[in-house]
């Protein structure tokens, strides 16, 4: 998607690997150090982290082999990528300062965090993208309207199950509103800035911004009628609200 708003003609086919490698690195040492910090006393660490805990000494090995695999994907890659990955090294930093020093309360939403995960898996996806246009500076990659809404859009879908499971963990009815309206704001935002923005850009930017929009809108709805579900399947219909969205992109794209 961001390749054809983009108008990027070539990418570097070692991102497509790379990629994913380093979220699952940033995604299983989450994992750990959530262990070592609450020593199994939070909540979500007994359900969501268990299994890495058990499976620990495999999980170590597999991260030895990934990195090793990331670093001789990294090499063939263009030097001058690596300075604009720089802010990616200082948000993953942040990330983890707040997973080891904040001290979150049990059952909270960790928006912060969740917002700092958010925005580095947007930027480090865009600038796989971003890098190969012809002209690209990581300044503007930073702040461009495409990567903000999409680490927006993942903020959400992350923060979204947090949500919901403190809602489903309390009785006051007061506090199930505040958490719906946590929620609603910024997919409130999101969309009707994605909105303003797909009827304002050219025919190559549009589908991007009404794909932002309409998985906004599937997050909304499902946050609205979110006590109809089970926490698993909202879990599941999260996930699906943030694929729906493409393959209307690729026809819209397939028409240009």
């Amino acid at each position: 998607m961001f390749a054809e708003t983009w108008r990027v003609q070539w990418i570097d086919q070692n991102i497509f690997l790379l990629l994913p490698c380093a979220v699952w690195i940033i995604y299983v040492m989450d994992r750990r150090i959530d262990n070592k910090v609450s020593n199994g006393k939070r909540a979500e660490t007994s359900a969501r982290h268990a299994h890495h805990e058990k499976y620990w000494p495999w999980f170590k090995v597999a991260l030895y082999v990934v990195f090793g695999f990331c670093v001789a994907i990294s090499i063939q890659l263009p030097i001058a990528i690596f300075a604009h990955a720089i802010p990616i090294l200082i948000l993953v930093c942040i990330y983890y300062f707040f997973a080891i020093f904040s001290d979150y309360r049990e059952g909270q939403p960790q928006l912060t965090k969740n917002l700092i995960a958010a925005y580095t898996f947007s930027y480090g996806v865009a600038l796989g993208v971003y890098f190969f246009r012809p002209s690209s500076q990581w300044y503007e990659l930073a702040y461009s309207p495409e990567t903000v809404l999409f680490g927006l859009l993942c903020a959400c879908n992350i923060t979204a199950i947090d949500l919901w499971e403190a809602s489903r963990a309390t009785d006051k009815v007061e506090d199930k509103k505040s958490y719906e309206l946590t929620l609603s704001l910024p997919l409130l935002v999101l969309i009707g800035v994605s909105f303003f923005l797909a009827i304002n850009e050219d025919s190559y930017a549009r589908p991007f911004f009404f794909a932002i929009m309409i998985a906004g809108g599937l997050l909304q709805t499902i946050n609205h009628y979110r006590a109809r579900f089970s926490l698993s399947a909202l879990r599941v219909m999260a996930d699906a609200a943030m694929i729906v969205p493409a393959p209307i992109f690729l026809i819209y794209h397939q028409g240009l």
